[in-house]
């Protein structure tokens, strides 16, 4: 009893709010759908298995030898993040070019990649990233297991590199297997 009574005095989200926040969320999955392109891999004879046609000549039945892959449109994924990024990229290049933060142990500052800079010198615009690949099981009981690449911009100071908003997520793997580079 005491319940209902307070049940009609709470405020009921109006169906103003729940439009907002459904726009919201399919606006949101309609990115993604965008940045991301599915295959579907069989880790034996490597063809798409996203083909619906009859040319696929894959025969092994078994499912834990397909494999999901997504993969970021990089163009899009890299124009987005490089438009937002750009100017703490050029202040940090400027401080790589005149050496001020020497005392930093910082890899822009070190002889393999000032050897890469003196390889490039006619462009001023490249970045380089630093590749980072992990996994997370999925299901213990199945072994399912998905694995994330990663990159992370060299040109960006290390307060900014690491930060989850500023990393770009490049491919994910879902798969009992691990990632086979030729795939």
């Amino acid at each position: 009893m005491r319940r209902n009574v307070v049940r009609r005095y709470v405020r009921s989200p109006t169906l103003y709010m729940h439009t907002n926040s459904l726009k919201l969320v399919f606006q949101s999955i309609y990115f993604v759908e965008k940045l991301f392109v599915k295959r579907s891999i069989c880790t034996i004879c490597y063809q798409n298995l996203n083909d619906h046609n009859n040319n696929i000549k894959c025969i092994v039945n078994e499912t834990r030898l397909h494999v999901d892959i997504y993969e970021i449109d990089m163009k899009l994924a890299f124009s987005q993040i490089l438009d937002r990024l750009y100017p703490d990229i050029i202040q940090y290049k400027q401080e790589i070019a005149s050496q001020s933060l020497i005392e930093d142990n910082d890899i822009p500052f070190n002889t393999l990649y000032q050897n890469m800079i003196s390889q490039f010198t006619t462009e001023k615009n490249f970045v380089s990233l630093i590749l980072h690949i992990d996994d997370v099981s999925l299901c213990k009981s199945s072994k399912l297991i998905l694995w994330l690449l990663s990159g992370a911009f060299v040109e960006l100071p290390p307060h900014l590199r690491y930060r989850r908003s500023n990393m770009i997520l490049l491919s994910i793997w879902i798969g009992y297997q691990e990632p086979i580079p030729k795939a």
